[in-house]
């Protein structure tokens, strides 16, 4: 067994994990927040993102049910606004489109959004092609 598959058998991460949401300390609320209205465009910046890790991107939003700062994102109802996948017509993933895009990815915030406090979570997933582990659906 190569190493990385090594690795990749010894996860293990319970749905009650804390850092499942947002990763290591992204349960807890925070107060860095933004103005914008429903219908308006944001943009999420990398530093940098592998031009080997293709795949899908999607970006979504959760309510806070109010002040965000003390807003637990593990109680978080999560709701997709944009996705992205393989597209057929230029033979790219939209991680592709990402990188050739100076690693930005933009998305709408959607028209008929309540004004309040939203959590905004940007996703890529990575598609590696070592089948004996994953195995994928389209």
């Amino acid at each position: 067994m190569s190493d990385w598959l090594a690795f990749i058998a010894k996860i293990s991460v319970a749905d009650t994990d804390a850092d499942l949401a947002c990763h290591h300390g992204g349960d807890a609320g925070t107060t860095a927040i933004a103005e914008a209205p429903a219908g308006s465009k944001i943009t999420f910046n990398w530093a940098y993102w592998p031009g080997d890790h293709q795949g899908p991107v999607s970006t979504y939003m959760a309510s806070c049910g109010g002040d965000c700062s003390s807003f637990s994102a593990n109680d978080a109802q999560w709701f997709k606004i944009d996705a992205s996948g393989y597209s057929s017509e230029d033979r790219q993933w939209a991680a592709a489109k990402l990188i050739t895009a100076g690693s930005s990815w933009t998305s709408t915030i959607p028209q008929n959004l309540a004004p309040g406090e939203y959590l905004v979570r940007h996703e890529m997933y990575v598609q590696f092609s070592d089948t004996r582990i994953l195995k994928f659906s389209f």
